[in-house]
């Protein structure tokens, strides 16, 4: 009742009670293991509901009684599940802690398991040998006590402090992408880019987007597939020319990834695609330079085809290219080279870098010592390169994580910025191996 009382003096007696019940219930239940699960599940389904989380697995062993819940849009850093589980005993003993280990193997694959410390203090020895046997599973262990727990519950904002809670415990998981796409809690800048596609995407035409290697053109088509085209009522088709590095393997390819559904009697096929476009269709086309030496070889074949269905206004194409696609435009050579709009892709702007570091920071809970200076001296090392501001930032972390330290400064980016590894292995691979911008 203190505890509850202590969180929020304002609660009228009845809210207190009600509030306590929850914890009381656990109690009456210690003798009786299905009274204990139903205590479990309404004080969990108390929690999800003021944390805005669902519940996807209740798992049960002897004296244990759990709950795995999705908290895949709580933490940046890929925490998409997370195990709570009570314990119907005082003891944290070997043969409790072997119980444990059975019931959370039936809970599925999760990174993080929460231990709810609800009526005892079990000994520090037995949560060190507990962590110590959760190693191998590359598990991280949290703990909550009552009080923290119901901290929680009363809290303005449950979520924020349920987030806090498990960061001050745990190491942190980078959000930062050195390689692929990047997912959309990671996307910033590019607005006047996706901007010109969507003044061509009204207008009907086409458009060319060319940048060099890791300068963002996948996550861009990306993007543009999972939000921006969606959001214009346009179905958008993602392929790269990695996969079907020949016209016939295009035409021959199957269709598995429309945004958001597929029409009806949707085409099968690229080819059939070509031949029979549904309406509002955009191709979102990458790495299509793999495409041009065998294509020039065949008269064009496979751009001139695009540029037709896009002159007929049969299907919009948004296509990303390097090199080769640079110098079809720059010769005003083929189909590519007379195409509406091309886009160039260069670096960031200095509103983006500070947003790519800063927001992920502020979600992990990640104080900035004179932030305004950290982001000086990223955007200056990295040139405002996309790919190395987020390489930069995961090697933060990673120095964080062995300094056991929430705590970024301007040292620690010297640090790493001046290290071996980040120059031998991320500048010179974006900046010296042919990674810059056009």
């Amino acid at each position: 009742y203190s505890s509850i009382i202590t969180s929020k003096p304002a609660h009228r007696w009845n809210e207190v009670a009600a509030a306590a019940d929850l914890w009381l219930g656990l109690r009456r239940g210690v003798e009786a293991p299905n009274s204990f699960r139903t205590a479990v599940r309404s004080l969990v389904a108390a929690f999800a509901e003021r944390t805005q989380l669902s519940v996807d697995d209740e798992p049960a062993d002897g004296a244990w009684c759990g709950a795995v819940l999705n908290t895949e849009n709580l933490f940046p850093g890929g925490i998409a599940r997370i195990a709570l589980f009570f314990l119907c005993d005082s003891s944290l003993s070997e043969h409790n802690r072997a119980g444990l280990l059975r019931v959370r193997d039936r809970a599925g694959e999760y990174a993080m398991l929460g231990l709810v410390l609800w009526d005892a203090e079990y000994a520090v020895e037995d949560i060190e040998k507990l962590r110590h046997e959760l190693r191998p599973a590359q598990q991280e262990l949290v703990i909550a006590s009552r009080d923290q727990f119901i901290r929680i519950l009363e809290a303005p904002d449950p979520a924020k402090a349920f987030q806090s809670m498990v960061f001050r415990q745990t190491r942190i998981r980078s959000p930062f992408v050195s390689g692929g796409p990047v997912p959309d809690r990671m996307f910033f800048g590019r607005d006047a880019e996706i901007g010109q596609v969507v003044e061509q995407m009204r207008a009907h035409r086409s458009c060319i987007i060319l940048g060099g290697q890791m300068i963002g053109k996948t996550s861009i088509l990306q993007r543009l597939k999972r939000v921006t085209l969606p959001h214009m009522n346009l179905r958008a088709i993602y392929h790269s020319a990695e996969v079907t590095p020949t016209e016939e393997s295009f035409h021959a390819a199957p269709i598995l990834d429309w945004s958001p559904s597929p029409p009806p009697s949707a085409p099968r096929t690229f080819g059939e695609l070509l031949a029979h476009p549904p309406e509002d269709v955009v191709l979102l086309l990458d790495e299509t330079d793999i495409w041009v030496p065998s294509d020039r070889r065949n008269n064009w074949r496979l751009f001139g085809k695009f540029r037709g269905l896009n002159h007929d206004r049969r299907i919009r194409f948004v296509l990303a290219g390097n090199r080769e696609v640079l110098h079809l435009i720059a010769c005003k050579e083929g189909p590519l080279g007379h195409f509406d709009t091309t886009i160039r892709l260069g670096l960031l702007e200095k509103d983006a870098v500070r947003s790519l570091v800063l927001r992920p920071f502020e979600l992990l809970d990640v104080e900035l010592l004179n932030a305004e200076k950290i982001i000086d001296q990223i955007y200056r090392v990295t040139g405002a390169h996309p790919n190395l501001v987020q390489r930069l930032c995961r090697r933060l972390v990673d120095l964080m994580n062995q300094q056991l330290s929430r705590q970024l400064t301007v040292d620690i980016v010297s640090q790493v910025s001046n290290s071996r590894d980040f120059l031998k292995d991320d500048f010179r691979l974006v900046f010296w191996e042919g990674a810059t911008a056009l």
